[in-house]
């Protein structure tokens, strides 16, 4: 997943976009398949640090962002992102105006457009006791 980038440096995990590099196959029962990228929303907002206030917390807490993500939960304030896909079937994928695995390329919206398909909530904490 992009994390970080020139877009800024995420104030929390919980207020942070993550969208796919790769491109992912999708294969049916079938064996017919798809090629997806997924995007996932944060449903809390968009938040950045400014360099100063990244500086600061940085000398604070190196584990920041995993104690607010966890301190979160915690308190029963669950973070949740919305979850988009872009779909591009083989044959356009083989006509496509560049190489769709190129990881300096994105996905145009306008040719791909995001379809949601669910949300992802995180509503428990793992502890070391938990069975798997």
């Amino acid at each position: 997943m992009i994390l970080f980038s020139n877009r800024g440096i995420p104030a929390s995990i919980r207020t942070l976009n993550s969208y796919s590099g790769h491109t992912y196959k999708l294969v049916n029962d079938d064996g017919n398949f798809t090629y997806v990228k997924f995007h996932f929303k944060s449903n809390q907002g968009v938040k950045n640090f400014r360099q100063a206030d990244a500086d600061k917390m940085a000398g604070e807490n190196p584990d920041y962002h995993t104690d607010d993500l966890f301190g979160s939960i915690e308190k029963g304030d669950f973070p949740s992102w919305t979850l988009y896909i872009q779909t591009m079937k083989p044959d356009e994928a083989e006509k496509y105006k560049w190489d769709i695995f190129d990881m300096t390329k994105v996905w145009p919206h306008k040719d791909f457009p995001l379809q949601e398909v669910g949300k992802l909530t995180l509503n428990r904490n793992v502890s070391d006791d938990q069975k798997f």
